[in-house]
């Protein structure tokens, strides 16, 4: 797969996206209308990036690929429950590690679930959103039950959701991640 290219317009990012999700046959559910993406933004008083709009009404909704057990979809009960407060100001600009008692300047513990979407889950409760109010719009973070952390675990990069999905299919284009037992389980024959 190609380096990520800054110059891709979002029309050419999801065309390369189709084209790879297709030659190794992940399993995506069917993508969502523009009007289902519409009730959704409605019922919950937010806007979508543009990206992740993109992906779930042109490739899939939900299925293969990031996080491991999958991604989840809009309509979930898991992103109803996940993401009561999503209308919410996303108040976080940088890691914050709780687990020893630290205090953030940025926010509050009761407010780790202001402004996100939920997208997923890595299991031992390491979950992935994608963060839809505030200044940090359009960015993927990692919550867990210790901490919060932007983009990858060494903070050096944040992703958009395309980015964040392309690194994960190209890692798995090389063999360096695989896909839970029970998705290899289902997955469409090449």
């Amino acid at each position: 797969m190609e380096d990520l290219c800054p110059s891709l317009s979002l029309e050419e990012q999801i065309e390369r996206l189709q084209i790879h999700i297709a030659a190794v046959g992940l399993n995506l559910g069917t993508p969502l209308t523009e009007l289902e993406v519409l009730e959704f933004e409605r019922a919950n008083d937010v806007q979508i990036p543009e990206d992740y709009r993109a992906f779930i009404t042109c490739i899939g909704c939900d299925g293969d690929g990031p996080p491991y057990y999958g991604l989840e979809s809009i309509k979930s009960k898991a992103v109803r429950e996940y993401t009561a407060h999503m209308d919410h100001v996303f108040p976080f600009s940088r890691p914050w590690l709780w687990e020893d008692g630290e205090k953030s300047d940025e926010g509050t513990y009761e407010q780790l679930k202001d402004g996100i979407l939920y997208l997923g889950t890595d299991g031992c409760s390491m979950d992935w959103v994608l963060v839809v109010t505030g200044p940090q719009r359009g960015q993927i973070w990692q919550h867990c039950d210790v901490a919060i952390n932007p983009g990858d675990s060494q903070n050096v990069f944040t992703w958009s959701f395309l980015d964040w999905y392309e690194e994960w299919l190209e890692k798995f284009m090389m063999g360096e991640v695989d896909l839970p037992f029970f998705q290899l389980r289902n997955r469409r024959p090449l």
